[in-house]
């Protein structure tokens, strides 16, 4: 039971953790603001791994779906869902996965910190890639363009944000070791 009650509250806890990163949010001429919603994911998936950090993502975005303003700028709704960068918060999907591992970075041994890494920023491509059709369909401009407006301009941050999280996770599970 224990282990049951733990993973539900670790659920909730990145839930919220997701919904509170990502209210700090910059606003942009795209539309599409600067967040820390990259961030947020990735330790979901880092820290609770592929199953139960998608699980508290999947949640994130129903919350949001029914309206709660959880998402970037405080929106919330299926209009964002389905607006022009709703495409980048389906890829938090799997982004998260991806982060999460599957639990291939403990199988690399001395790797697993490179691999840990490189499946998010794996995640993350396909994440801005989602993104990119989505505002490429909604928006009705080419795939350059799209790219250019939607992507580029955000891609350094959220590598960066995909590399911060992992360290953070590594220091959030030591002190959960400790105490």
């Amino acid at each position: 039971m224990k282990n049951r009650t733990q993973k539900i509250v670790t659920c909730a806890m990145l839930t919220a953790v997701t919904a509170l990163l990502s209210l700090i949010a910059i606003p942009m001429p795209s539309m599409i603001p600067i967040s820390l919603q990259c961030f947020a994911i990735a330790l979901c998936g880092y820290f609770a791994g592929s199953i139960m950090g998608t699980v508290s993502v999947i949640v994130y975005i129903l919350i949001g779906a029914v309206g709660v303003p959880v998402f970037a700028g405080m929106r919330g709704g299926f209009a964002v869902l389905f607006g022009a960068t709703g495409g980048f918060i389906i890829g938090f999907i799997p982004l998260c996965l991806l982060c999460g591992g599957f639990g291939l970075a403990e199988k690399s041994g001395r790797y697993r910190h490179i691999t840990a890494i490189a499946l998010g920023i794996t995640g993350l491509l396909i994440c801005h890639l989602c993104g990119i059709v989505q505002f490429m369909l909604v928006m009705g401009t080419d795939f350059p363009t799209a790219f250019l407006t939607a992507s580029l301009p955000y891609i350094a941050k959220d590598i960066l944000c995909i590399t911060a999280a992992y360290p953070v996770n590594n220091i959030l599970k030591k002190a959960m070791i400790h105490r």
